[in-house]
């Protein structure tokens, strides 16, 4: 209360003179501006405004340098030479741009390094010319936009152009200048490959290139490496600049080599580098020179990139691709399957074509190529892809380049050093490989080679689950036979009979999984065996085709031709891995736009990506004097609808269609406006026939319609579950063929290899007899299942073998005459059963019909594979709830003869 009145009720002050305060002295009255003054001095307001202060300050220097370059920066030259060398900054930090068209290239006074004049610049001192290069010139980004939009137009939404959209038309403002020069990475960077024509000293030189396939040829040489590239790379580049060298249609200007590729004499074909970095003579061991048939690696840059009509065509055609729904179909752009890791793959201990990715490419549509590595393991693929050089052993081009989607790899004994150590440790390297494929885009498959260890499979399986991939049991096989024997299996190489074994599961895999690529081409030879007419190479599947066609050469490698004999008796003293041949990937040559060699015909086979099509076009690049013919699958035969007459009889069981000569419609070009007749399940077939030798380019096939724009989900193939209740009587054949119906003579064998049976489905003893049949010696077997509240599916499968004599010395074997071919009086490969050329299979006829008995008019035929290794092939019944489930089955060849192991019909739960 002051002057007896309540403090609450005091008049409001709005500005106050002094306040009531206490003291060492009491309580009384403080100025107010005594008080401020006493805040102002200590304590946490003091400290908070000192804070306060010093930002303050901080923020008015920055103000000031920002004033201060608002005035002093933004100069801007047209040139080096006549602007920023002869200008001293005013500030450090200072700004400054070179803009134009200025393509000359520049010593950084700051760097030491040849940069490009045009771009940003930043003082970093204060005298005259002391500019460092930070950057391109923003002013000229609109034109640089311009190119990057050209560029991603052209190279990335064309699909199937393999020659380079730039570089090889007249006319274009363009200076090539060496890649080593540019240090800021600005410039678009083109490798060329080739094979250098002469011999001696590394040269600077102007070169013709064919933009195809990479080679090119030397047509003047400028300089050496000694006298040009060793000095300073601005003086050089500037004598070359403008019109002093006038480059013509093709044609690039070398500064000397950048890598060189020894063939001989350098172990493992190392890169050897030229350029900057080198001394200024030549390494005195000679490997910097150059021998016929080394392989150079070229890199050059395009400071300027033109737009010409060519180039503006090709931006029209593909907006027009994209908004019609179009798409352009190459052999470079088909979706290709890799097969890893090691020497079983590679080919070792086999024919010619006759490796396990030859087999399988033959019957696919998707593209194989064969990666594989003799001696590799898991974790050096891991280590090949990580490092940047995941170089097959048979091409040049990496995985990406080679548009790999999917890679199956399968390893064993190389990896046995970390098995024996730890299991985690394998496991932990097939995790690092599938990480690292994934990375690289490409999706893994894992899968056990066919020593089915359950070791080794169990770490697979275990990093497969680990990555949520795919994991296919290549071993099932193997692991009902318990192996081969010793003489078809050296060392773990399994030869032309036995690799089948790895075939048929990856066979089934992708077919089942991973269905019909998103698009491909492929491109085939007359089978050498095969015989008749064009029409006669009509099919309709592909196995068909390869009784007729045979794909151009997927990489592998084989035996020599000397020890081909001993394939079928690799343990015979004869056989020797001497004089390994490595076949090159025609595939490869196709995909950099280079000529393959054919004779008579070719067959081109194209998947593209379209489900209703609404116009197809072809590019052949057609040879001189060849006639064109495509399958029409629409044919009219003269079949009419409800007529069972003999033209009805006479087509059955024959391929659908007929070839039909077609006419370009400009050039090399074959438009069909109506695609339908010419293109079913997405593929069409084209055969080129000129009588005798011919090459030609790979074709293209362009297709408007419903684009299909990504390749079917990948998943691990689930494991098909079966009741154990056997429902064949009989599943197993004995030396009587005993409770089997017979039809004609089939007869009961022991093998040469009987103790490499399947497992007895009674005993799981080896089986001791096997059944000899053809197309007329048959045998047969009813099952019966009892009715049942719900609908059941039984799965009947069979196992079958074609099982042509071996060709072998048997003095150490001691088989039976009709098992083997004797080499000691025999030819080969005139009188051997299994050759380069030998197909290696029969079908086997799978026939079902209810009821007890196949009627005189016949069943339902299943027709499969039977390959040179026991395979099982699994057909479906249905039996419908309530009704007992009796159902007749016979078993036959296409004519030669087939072993049958044993038979199983099961409910599938």
């Amino acid at each position: 209360m002051a002057n007896g009145v309540d403090t609450n009720n005091l008049p409001t002050i709005p500005i106050s003179t002094s306040i009531v305060v206490n003291g060492p002295d009491g309580t009384g009255q403080q100025a107010t501006i005594d008080f401020a003054a006493q805040l102002a001095g200590s304590g946490a307001v003091a400290d908070r405004l000192t804070s306060i202060a010093g930002d303050l300050t901080e923020k008015e220097g920055r103000i000031t340098a920002i004033e201060a370059s608002q005035t002093s920066n933004g100069i801007v030259a047209t040139s080096w030479t006549d602007g920023l060398e002869d200008i001293t900054p005013t500030m450090l930090n200072q700004g400054a741009e070179i803009i134009g068209t200025d393509n000359g290239t520049h010593l950084d006074p700051n760097t030491a390094k040849v940069v490009s004049s045009t771009g940003r610049y930043l003082a970093y001192g204060l005298n005259a010319g002391e500019w460092t290069r930070i950057g391109d010139s923003i002013l000229n980004s609109l034109e640089d936009m311009q190119d990057v939009v050209i560029d991603n137009l052209t190279n990335h939404q064309i699909i199937g152009e393999t020659a380079p959209q730039v570089g090889n038309e007249n006319g274009y403002d363009q200076v090539f200048i060496p890649a080593s020069a540019t240090s800021d990475g600005e410039r678009k960077l083109t490798e060329i490959t080739g094979t250098y024509s002469s011999v001696g000293t590394v040269y600077v030189f102007r070169a013709q290139i064919d933009l195809a396939t990479g080679a090119f040829n030397l047509i003047e040489t400028i300089g050496t490496y000694t006298s040009k590239i060793a000095t300073a790379h601005t003086t050089y580049a500037s004598e070359i600049s403008g019109e002093d060298i006038v480059l013509l249609d093709g044609e690039v200007l070398g500064f000397g080599f950048n890598r060189i590729r020894r063939t001989s004499g350098v172990p493992g074909g190392k890169w050897l580098q030229t350029g900057d970095n080198q001394p200024e003579t030549l390494p005195s061991s000679g490997v910097g020179t150059l021998v016929t048939g080394d392989r150079l690696e070229l890199g050059y840059s395009l400071t300027r990139i033109g737009v010409t009509d060519k180039r503006l065509s090709a931006i029209e055609a593909s907006v027009s691709d994209l908004e019609a729904g179009s798409q352009t179909v190459t052999v470079a752009n088909s979706k290709v399957i890799a097969i890893g890791v090691d020497s079983i793959q590679a080919g070792h201990d086999c024919l010619k074509s006759k490796s396990i990715p030859s087999r399988l490419s033959n019957l696919l549509d998707w593209q194989v190529a064969n990666v594989s590595k003799p001696g590799r393991d898991v974790l050096g693929t891991y280590e090949d892809i990580m490092d940047g050089s995941t170089t097959p052993t048979f091409s040049d081009v990496n995985l990406e380049e080679m548009n790999v989607t999917h890679m199956i790899a399968l390893s064993g004994a190389n990896d046995g050093i970390f098995a024996a150590e730890a299991l985690w440790y394998l496991q932990e390297n097939w995790r690092r490989l599938g990480l690292a494929l994934q990375a690289a885009g490409i999706l893994p498959i894992f899968g056990a080679q066919v020593s089915r260890n359950r070791t080794y499979m169990s770490a697979i399986y275990g990093a497969a689950q680990s990555l949520g991939v795919p994991f296919i049991d290549t071993g099932r096989v193997r692991g009902q036979m318990g192996g081969w024997p010793s003489w078809q299996n050296r060392s773990g190489h399994l030869n032309p009979r036995s690799n089948w074994s790895y075939v048929m599961p990856m066979l089934d895999y992708i077919r089942d999984e991973l269905g019909a690529p998103l698009q491909s081409v492929k491109m085939f030879r007359p089978h050498p065996l095969a015989s008749g007419t064009l029409d006669d190479r009509l099919y309709d599947s592909p196995e068909q085709r390869s009784e007729h066609w045979r794909e151009i050469t997927v990489a592998h490698q084989h035996v020599a031709e000397t020890v081909k004999q001993y394939l079928d008796d690799t343990s015979n003293a004869g056989f020797t891995t001497a004089g390994i041949v490595t076949e090159a990937d025609e595939y490869a040559i196709a995909r950099a736009g280079g000529s393959l060699d054919f004779e008579d015909y070719v067959l081109i086979e194209a998947t593209l990506p379209v489900r209703c099509a609404h116009t197809l076009a072809m590019t052949l690049n057609v040879p001189s004097g060849a006639t064109v013919y495509a399958r029409d699958w629409d044919y009219d035969d003269g079949l009419m609808e409800k007529t069972l007459d003999a033209n009805y009889l006479s087509h059955l069981g024959r391929a659908q269609g007929a070839w039909v000569e077609i006419a370009a419609e400009d050039g090399d070009e074959f438009v069909f406006a109506e695609p339908k007749g010419w293109l079913l399940d997405r593929k069409v077939q084209v055969v080129i026939a000129l009588s005798g030798p011919f090459s030609m380019t790979p074709p293209s096939f362009r297709v408007v319609g419903d684009i299909i724009t990504s390749d079917k989900e990948l998943r691990t193939a689930l494991p098909v579950v079966r009741s154990d209740v056997q429902l064949v009587a009989t599943p197993a054949f004995d030396a009587s063929l005993t409770d089997w119906m017979t039809s004609g003579s089939p007869v009961a064998d022991a093998p040469a290899d009987v103790a490499f049976l399947p497992l007895n489905p009674n005993t799981l003893s080896r089986m001791t007899h096997v059944a000899v049949i053809t197309d007329t010696d048959t045998v047969s077997q009813t099952v019966t299942i009892a009715a049942s509240e719900v609908d059941r599916v039984v799965e009947l499968e069979v196992w079958s073998r074609y099982n042509p004599p071996l060709f072998l010395d048997n003095t150490a074997h001691g088989l039976a005459a009709d098992q083997y071919t004797d080499l000691t009086t025999s030819t080969f490969p005139n009188d051997a059963s299994i050759t380069d050329d030998s197909l290696d299979w029969i079908w086997v006829n799978i026939e079902v019909a209810d009821g007890s008995n196949i009627p005189a008019t016949g069943g339902v035929i299943y027709k499969r594979m039977a390959t040179t290794v026991w395979t099982p092939h699994a057909v479906k019944i249905h039996i419908p709830a309530g009704e007992v489930g009796t159902f007749t089955f016979a078993l036959s060849s296409d004519g030669d003869d087939l072993e049958v192991a044993k038979v199983s019909a099961r409910v599938m739960q």
